[in-house]
């Protein structure tokens, strides 16, 4: 009615917004019609590119997609948003080792699920640093060209240098 113009991109797409690259690597065309009761493996996933440095952004795909999504040219990423909420449904550690994030930010709150699952934040922390909503508050991340800047809502403020694209 308001003349809003909605767009449903699957894998394949690639957009700017501002200086970044944005490739949609998820859901591939038609998956949200044959997920059936596994909505979560026909969610969004975005590669955001700025420069050298990517953040990956996962939604709550799972295993499944997460392998589909490994077929396509994904690089170790310096940021990573977990996938539904660090639960263990969605810890596929080939896709971990291969995205090996400097940095994960994993959107949790109060739950009754378990989330996160202490082995997905164990295996996270053996490639960087792991920041959770649930105890930081908001993450908020701004990258440069050598150096992550984080900011919490909890107070926290952090400077990672990044490792050399070659170093990883």
């Amino acid at each position: 009615q308001k003349g809003v113009v909605r767009h449903n991109p699957a894998a394949g797409y690639v957009g700017m917004w501002g200086d970044a690259v944005v490739r949609v690597l998820g859901p591939q065309p038609g998956a949200a019609t044959t997920a059936g009761d596994e909505v979560n493996n026909a969610c969004l996933v975005l590669l955001v590119s700025r420069g050298e440095n990517d953040a990956l952004l996962t939604g709550d795909a799972e295993v499944a997609e997460q392998a589909q999504v490994m077929g396509e040219t994904l690089p170790p990423v310096e940021v990573y948003k977990v996938p539904h909420h660090g639960g263990r449904s969605a810890y596929y550690q080939p896709f971990l080792a291969k995205v090996a994030p400097e940095l994960s930010v994993i959107g949790v709150g109060p739950n009754s699920y378990g989330h996160p699952s202490p082995e997905v934040v164990s295996a996270l922390s053996v490639y960087g640093k792991v920041y959770r909503t649930d105890s930081d508050g908001d993450v908020e991340v701004q990258m440069s060209d050598k150096r992550l800047y984080i900011q919490t809502g909890s107070g926290k403020s952090e400077v990672l240098e990044l490792k050399p694209a070659g170093g990883r």
